[in-house]
């Protein structure tokens, strides 16, 4: 680890954000002027360096609570996150392993919201799991999106046979 970077020690403080706050606004504005992601992923990478562990968690909260209001922040907000797992950008003084896994768990809390399989609601987005893969069945519209949660799924061993 670089020497001027320090790791986040884990604490996880309980985040409520307001409405009207500045990160709220920070990232409304970022997804409203641009529904593909990039703009909001440009507006974090800017900042990455100079703000804080706590401030990178708030933004991360900001982004979650975007995503469940309609099907296009969710997009955007997923295309942004993702920009932020694949690209390089300057952590500051922050242990980049430590913001990818704010970023991970911000993903994981947006696709862990997304209707089941077989639930009757208006959305384009299904997710499947281990206990709900009885229920895929063909996609509901056009543009479906198939979420896999495969924590659940049990590992398959293939075993060689000799000819």
């Amino acid at each position: 680890m670089p020497w001027h970077q320090r790791p986040w020690d884990g604490t996880v403080l309980e985040i409520s954000l307001q409405d009207d706050s500045e990160v709220v606004r920070l990232v409304s504005a970022a997804l409203d002027e641009d529904q593909s992601g990039e703009q909001l992923y440009r507006c974090i990478r800017e900042r990455a360096a100079t703000i804080s562990y706590a401030t990178f968690r708030e933004i991360m909260e900001a982004i979650r609570e975007q995503a469940a209001k309609s099907e296009a922040l969710k997009a955007a907000a997923i295309r942004a996150l993702t920009l932020l797992l694949d690209r390089r950008y300057d952590p500051g003084d922050k242990k980049r392993s430590n913001l990818l896994h704010l970023i991970m768990e911000t993903l994981t809390k947006i696709f862990q919201n997304t209707p089941a399989m077989g639930e009757n609601q208006a959305s384009r987005y299904r997710r499947i799991d281990w206990d709900s893969r009885n229920e895929l069945a063909a996609p509901h519209q056009a543009d479906a999106i198939l979420v896999i949660d495969a924590a659940g799924f049990p590992r398959k061993v293939t075993t060689a046979t000799p000819d």
